[in-house]
């Protein structure tokens, strides 16, 4: 009877080192795709990051701003507190001689994250 496949029962060895290689290109890509798979989450983790620092501060600036406006905080300089759902963020305000609210951020997220942002803002007294 005939052999159904010979290069699979010779002895000396012809098909192993194929495998060797294309078991070892399987694994690389396998684990190159991971690792790519692990930057991407963790690109993603710190752009939600960025996007709850930047709510926060759009959140406390329109705050601000209500208050600023409707006058229910000083005029002159002061220092505010404001608790959001992503976090806190502290301001300190002065009213520069030209008209204009030096306004100083300070945001720390629920994640630990701090960000600090000077700014200077122009209101109407309306």
């Amino acid at each position: 009877m005939k052999r159904l496949f010979p290069l699979l029962k010779k002895e000396e060895g012809f098909l192993f080192p194929y495998m060797i290689g294309i078991t070892a290109i399987t694994l690389l890509a396998l684990l190159s795709s991971l690792t790519v798979y692990q930057n991407h989450l963790q690109s993603t983790a710190f752009l939600e990051e960025h996007l709850r620092i930047e709510s926060l501060l759009q959140l406390s600036k329109k705050t601000f701003r209500t208050e600023y406006v409707k006058k229910k905080i000083g005029m002159e300089n002061g220092t505010l507190h404001y608790s959001f759902p992503d976090g806190t963020v502290d301001i300190q305000y002065s009213t520069l001689p030209t008209g204009e609210i030096q306004v100083i951020f300070q945001v720390e997220t629920d994640q630990e994250a701090n960000y600090y942002s000077k700014q200077r803002l122009n209101f109407p007294s309306k």
